[in-house]
């Protein structure tokens, strides 16, 4: 079952024309049909493959969460600021 199961998800990942994370557009692809062995590498710089254990794992995460994770954080640190200094 551990081949075919990365088999099946070697061509799920090479299904995904863009970043699963952000939606940008993909750049290159490694692997083909019935190979347990796909890599996707994506415009923002993310890079997804299958691993030796047949799992979709990132190997270069996505840089729009880590954006919308520190941008969250600023506003948090920003209330904050407000709220230390009586303003809010």
């Amino acid at each position: 079952m551990t081949r075919a199961l990365g088999i099946v998800r070697a061509a799920k990942l090479l299904m995904q024309s863009q970043c699963p994370v952000c939606g940008a557009d993909r750049t290159e692809t490694i692997g083909g049909a019935r190979s347990p062995i796909a890599i996707c590498v994506y415009r923002c710089t993310a890079e997804f493959e299958v691993d030796g254990n047949g799992e979709i794992i990132p190997m270069n995460v996505c840089p729009s969460a880590s954006y919308g994770a520190a941008a969250r954080l600023n506003r948090e640190a920003r209330a904050d600021a407000l709220r230390q200094a009586g303003g809010a």
